[in-house]
């Protein structure tokens, strides 16, 4: 049986708190966004975009409220989630020399990960509602790649700083 890792309070930068300042009033925007838009919406919207940024879906406006509804759900969890760094899986082990900066720098991605989905979740119901009243035509190709470089990007400098400081 593995040793249990340390358990440590992990004191809060002034960055940490800009994230999570951050992620809250995204949050916010983005439930004050829909419900602001929802009444002008037809009852038929889009609810899928291709890889090409293309509606190929429709759905009821009833649908907008899923994202939101996820991402609270996320805000919440990942917020959870944070107050155990001594319970994740770390790619180094973790010692009582390493362990107060091993967490810090997980717990710094757990909350750009919450600020990056509070974001992408806010632009895809941005999309929908745009895209809503139009044609279906978007010009969104370059939302996959962002997504994907605003999730993998923070992932691999996490890794490589916590392999660099083991």
């Amino acid at each position: 049986m593995q040793k249990a890792q340390p358990k440590l309070d992990i004191p809060l930068k002034s960055i940490d708190i800009i994230l999570e300042v951050g992620s809250l009033m995204l949050l916010g925007v983005f439930w004050y966004f829909v419900i602001d838009n929802y009444n002008a919406l037809p009852e038929k919207i889009p609810s899928h975009f291709n890889i090409r940024g293309e509606v190929d879906g429709y759905g009821s406006k009833s649908s907008l409220f899923i994202l939101p509804t996820i991402a609270s759900m996320l805000f919440i969890g990942l917020a959870v989630l944070s107050r155990f760094p001594h319970s994740f899986n770390y790619p180094v082990k973790i010692s009582n020399t390493n362990a107060m900066y091993q967490y810090s720098i997980s717990l710094r991605l757990l909350r750009i990960l919450k600020l990056v989905i509070m974001m992408v979740f806010l632009v895809i119901s941005w999309m929908t509602i745009r895209t809503a009243g139009a044609t279906g035509a978007t010009n969104s190709q370059w939302l996959l790649p962002l997504v994907l470089a605003l999730i993998f990007l923070p992932i691999f400098i996490y890794l490589v700083l916590a392999y660099k400081y083991k």
